[in-house]
C-alpha cells in the first residue's frame, strides 16, 4: 500500500513538472518570435506633427492684354487683407522673365502699389523675376510675404505601410498605417487663425464696450438686456 501511494505522488509530481517545462516552452515561444500583437500603436501627431515658422503667403494674380480686370483688382485687395491678418513682412511682386524689358512694367507696379497704399499697406515692397515653369500658359504676377504659418512638413497620401500587408512582409504590430491622421493635421493646420496657438495659449481679449454699456443700461431701466428675438410661446408645457 506504502508503496502504490508513493508511486501515486510520485507520478503527481511528474505531471505538475512537465505542465510547468511546458507552459515555459509556451511562453518563450510568445516572447521570441518577431510577430507582436496588441502592441501599442505610434501616435499619429509624431508621425505628421503641425510645424510652425514663416512660410510664404503667395497669391497669383492674372493680366489679360487690357490690363487688370475687377477680379484681378479684387485679389490684390485681398491679398492686402491677408497681410494685415497676417502681420507679414515685406511684399515680393514676382514677374514672369519675359517681362523685365517691358514698357508695361512701371505702369502694372505703380497700379499695385496704389492699391496696396489704399489698403493701409505699409510695408516695402521689391520686384523680383521668376522662370515660369509652363509656357503654355499664361505666367500670372506672383505676390508674396513672409508670415508665420502652420503646415505639416510632408504630403499626406503615403501608403509605405498598410493595415496588414505590405508588399514585403505580414505586417501583425496592430498599429495605425502610416497616413493615418496626415489629412486631420493638415486640416487643422490650415484652419487655425493664429500659429502661435498652437504653440501657447492666449490671453482674454477685451469685451465688447458697446454691447456691455448696452446690456447695463436696459437692466438699470429693468428692461431684458438680451438680445431682441424671442421664442413664441406654443403653450407646451
Amino acid at each position: 500500500m506504502r508503496q502504490s501511494v508513493w508511486v501515486m505522488v510520485r507520478q503527481s509530481r511528474t505531471k505538475i513538472i512537465v505542465a510547468a517545462v511546458m507552459n515555459c516552452v509556451a511562453l518563450a515561444g510568445c516572447g521570441g518570435g518577431t510577430d507582436v500583437t496588441g502592441s501599442v500603436p505610434l501616435r499619429y501627431d509624431e508621425r505628421h506633427p503641425i510645424v510652425v515658422g514663416n512660410a510664404p503667403t503667395i497669391v497669383d494674380i492674372y493680366m489679360g492684354a487690357g490690363g487688370f480686370d475687377g477680379p484681378a483688382i479684387n485679389r490684390i485687395r485681398g491679398f492686402a487683407l491677408l497681410h494685415h491678418e497676417k502681420n507679414g513682412g515685406p511684399i515680393d511682386i514676382n514677374f514672369p522673365r519675359a517681362a523685365a524689358d517691358s514698357p508695361r512694367l512701371k505702369p502694372i507696379v505703380e497700379q499695385i502699389e496704389k492699391i496696396f497704399a489704399d489698403n493701409q499697406i505699409t510695408a516695402n515692397v521689391s520686384v523680383r523675376f521668376y522662370e515660369p515653369n509652363d509656357n503654355r500658359n499664361l505666367a500670372p504676377i506672383r505676390l508674396s510675404f513672409m508670415a508665420l504659418s502652420a503646415a505639416v512638413p510632408h504630403a499626406c497620401g503615403s501608403y509605405s505601410q498598410d493595415l496588414i500587408n505590405t508588399p514585403t512582409r505580414i505586417d501583425n504590430n496592430n498599429q495605425n498605417y502610416y497616413d493615418f491622421g496626415c489629412a486631420t493635421q493638415s486640416f487643422i493646420a490650415s484652419q487655425v487663425s493664429n500659429p502661435a496657438d498652437l504653440k501657447s495659449p492666449r490671453a482674454e481679449s477685451n469685451s465688447d464696450i458697446v454691447m456691455r454699456t448696452r446690456a447695463i443700461g436696459k437692466i438699470r431701466d429693468g428692461s431684458d438686456p438680451s438680445s431682441s428675438w424671442s421664442v413664441t410661446n406654443t403653450g407646451v408645457n
